[in-house]
């Protein structure tokens, strides 16, 4: 936005929007906010079990991602969206949650030093 702008501002001149209907420069330090506060939680848990079957094993493991942002933007009258409203807040926010469980059977097994047998099974 800076080229389609006079390089001088009058002190005599109240009304910063020019005609093309963008904002001026300077308004964009002086006139808005851009606010962001997000919280973020990642985490898993792992337990194995050995079975009673020799070399047969499980392991469950349990995972999450929490993520809360909130977001404000403000718009002083300067700018170009703050004068069509007269000033303008907007609020967004996400709150979005994502969890895994992973089951796994594996078999790991060698029989008289000459074969081995290596083998898993899982679901998520």
């Amino acid at each position: 936005s800076a080229i389609v702008f006079r390089p001088l501002l009058s002190p005599d001149i109240e009304d910063f929007v020019e005609d093309i209907g963008t904002s001026n420069p300077y308004s964009w330090i002086d006139d808005f906010d851009d606010i962001s506060n997000e919280k973020r939680f990642i985490g898993s848990l792992a337990l194995t079990y050995q079975l009673p079957i020799k070399g047969l094993s499980y392991k469950l493991t349990l995972g999450g991602n929490v993520r809360i942002k909130e977001r404000r933007r403000f718009y002083g009258t300067t700018t170009f969206q703050g004068n069509n409203a007269n000033g303008a807040l907007q609020i967004s926010g996400l709150d979005a949650k994502t969890y895994q469980i992973n089951n796994m059977f594996n078999f790991k097994r060698v029989f008289q030093r000459k074969h081995r047998i290596n083998a898993t099974l899982g679901i998520t």
